[in-house]
């Protein structure tokens, strides 16, 4: 008896494991089992401050909104998974509205982020359905410049400003020196001096003369009183 009873003890072990095993398994298999997965039609990491701006927020009034769509899907069940590289993962998120077959999605950052990946799970399988990022909403946050934009801004400021000043100087000081340069001579002309450039020796030898007929003149005077 001691020994049939010791040979069944690792058959009983063996049976609790088996069952404890099957049971795990029916209790993972619906979480497995949820629906197909659809990631986003588009190459990511997918910036903020560079793509597409829209002043469709949703119901959101602050931080970054990003709108999602998933189109050619039907039922009204998908839910979104999103990560970012500042803000962490998100999910899931149920869509907003429903029009027709496009189902819209809105996920709220405080600020500027980047998208490193995001997908959808569909219960009703996947289909033809396809999830793209529509545009993004900045509410009341100052949308930050890419470094590469600042770079470039810095660039053609630095370059534009020297060749215009380059080319605004020589022509600006070559008018100056040459206006100037006719002022010395006009001020300095024969005509406001003597008079249309003749000589003044006619003037002296006609003053010469008027004076000499005037001292005859009164010498005659003279003579005829004392006589």
């Amino acid at each position: 008896m001691s020994t049939r009873t010791a040979l069944s003890r690792p058959t009983i072990i063996f049976v609790a494991i088996a069952a404890l095993a099957l049971s795990l398994a029916m209790m993972a298999r619906p979480a497995l089992a949820v629906g197909d997965k659809v990631t986003i039609h588009q190459d990511l990491p997918i910036a903020s401050s560079t793509f597409g701006e829209d002043t469709d927020c949703g119901d959101f009034t602050s931080g970054v909104v990003w709108h999602f769509i998933l189109n050619q899907y039907d039922p009204n069940d998908a839910q979104l998974f999103v990560t970012f590289a500042t803000a962490g993962s998100m999910g899931p998120i149920s869509e907003t509205d429903t029009p027709a077959t496009a189902h819209h999605f809105y996920v709220n950052t405080p600020g500027d982020d980047s998208l490193t990946d995001a997908y959808v799970i569909l219960p009703g399988g996947a289909g033809d359905a396809q999830l793209q990022l529509s545009h993004v909403c900045h509410t009341g946050v100052a949308q930050s410049v890419p470094p590469s934009a600042e770079g470039s801004v810095k660039a053609s400021v630095s370059a534009s400003v020297p060749a215009s000043v380059a080319a605004s100087v020589p022509a600006s000081a070559e008018g100056s020196v040459k206006a100037g340069t006719g002022t010395p001579a006009a001020s300095t002309s024969n005509t406001a001096l003597f008079g249309n450039g003749s000589s003044p020796l006619p003037t002296i030898a006609f003053s010469l003369i008027l004076l000499a007929s005037l001292g005859a003149l009164a010498y005659a005077n003279v003579k005829s009183v004392r006589s």
